[in-house]
């Protein structure tokens, strides 16, 4: 997540910097700030994936967390 802060700054830096290089009709300025937007995005997306991927995973392992500790609840009743 740490990443994903200062990409969404970056983002919304090259879009500013890009909507007043198109009102000013300076489209060197507009192509390097496309090409910072395009950048940003991708990150952007690749840090959602991996989170999607973070989580699928956490949640994986919680259910099998519960699984083995109902497992040992279960055997702990029955021991006594």
């Amino acid at each position: 997540m740490s990443k994903t802060l200062p990409m969404q700054r970056l983002v919304n830096e090259a879009a500013s910097r890009l909507a007043t290089a198109v009102k000013t009709g300076d489209m060197q300025t507009a192509k390097v700030t496309q090409i910072m937007l395009d950048s940003g995005n991708d990150k952007l997306n690749e840090a959602m994936k991996q989170l999607v991927d973070v989580r699928a995973c956490k949640e994986k392992l919680q259910a099998k967390l519960m699984k083995s500790t109902g497992y040992i609840r279960l055997h702990s009743v029955v021991l006594e």
